[in-house]
């Protein structure tokens, strides 16, 4: 799961089936400090996002493929509109694995004593 900014919507008359009547819009890939990254992607929206709107945005497309179709091509789907971001103050590092040393998903952590990891600030990614 990640975080983008919603930059317009995608019209297309013609279309595979399964992708009849969802709405398709370009999102804006964000970094943890907000700055955009990559390239701009088609994302599908159940949700209603608007243009500007930050959301979330999964790569877990199984509830999608149950609505609408075990064929259907979306990877990119809006999970939710976020309301606000918190970023705790200090540099941003990224670690990986647990403090035991064990490798496990990329985390970070603010500020270089402060010991707290990524997903306990919610930034897990």
């Amino acid at each position: 799961m990640f975080l983008a900014r919603i930059d317009g919507t995608v019209t297309s008359t013609v279309k595979q089936e399964t992708l009849a009547g969802l709405r398709l819009l370009i999102g804006q890939r964000l970094e943890a400090d907000g700055s955009a990254s990559g390239d701009p992607l088609v994302l599908v929206d159940t949700m209603g996002a608007r243009q500007g709107s930050t959301v979330m945005v999964t790569t877990d497309n199984e509830p999608l493929r149950k609505a609408v179709g075990n064929t259907t091509p979306v990877r990119l789907l809006v999970a939710g509109i976020v309301d606000e971001v918190y970023r705790a103050p200090g540099p941003l590092s990224y670690v990986r694995g647990s403090e035991s040393g064990a490798a496990g998903p990329l985390s970070y952590v603010r500020g270089s004593e402060s010991g707290v990891r990524g997903s306990e600030l919610g930034g897990t990614r």
